[in-house]
């Protein structure tokens, strides 16, 4: 398994419509669509800076996306991850994600990296925390959401 840089969201976009397919973003009210997460993943790439990490096995079995940005809890930057996904039977690429996100954090000069587990993602937000917690990663903060 090797992970690569990515600038573009072309090698994703089987990825992108599998997370589609899994996320359970109508269990809370909301309803993104293949168009919507290209705008943000171009959007993010292109105004802050990130990057796309590729898991291939040979194609395309996860992908994280990371950014830096400033921190307002000390000085310096931190890295943040948007949209960490790993298709099913691959979820061995997580661990080299996770440490290709750490290279690229160190490299682009943040002082931490910030992952979430969402429920809204997937069903797996316990495994993702069993793991970030595994890693030697403290839990930071508990996010909670309600349909207006």
């Amino acid at each position: 398994m090797k992970v690569e840089q990515e600038q573009d969201v072309t090698s994703i976009l089987p990825l992108i419509a599998k997370w589609l397919a899994e996320c359970n973003a109508k269990k809370f009210g909301m309803d993104p669509t293949f168009a919507t997460i290209m705008d943000d993943l171009d959007t993010w790439l292109l105004e802050r800076d990130g990057a796309i990490l590729v898991a291939y096995d040979p194609d395309p079995v996860g992908f994280m996306m990371v950014f830096s940005t400033a921190n307002f809890l000390c000085p310096g930057h931190v890295l943040l991850e948007k949209y960490w996904y790993v298709t099913e039977g691959h979820r061995g690429a997580a661990m080299p994600l996770y440490r290709a996100a750490k290279r690229w954090g160190k490299k682009h000069g943040c002082s931490h990296m910030l992952l979430s587990a969402s429920n809204l993602a997937s069903d797996r937000h316990d495994r993702i925390a069993q793991f970030c917690e595994k890693m030697g990663m403290t839990l930071f903060e508990t996010s909670y959401i309600e349909e207006l």
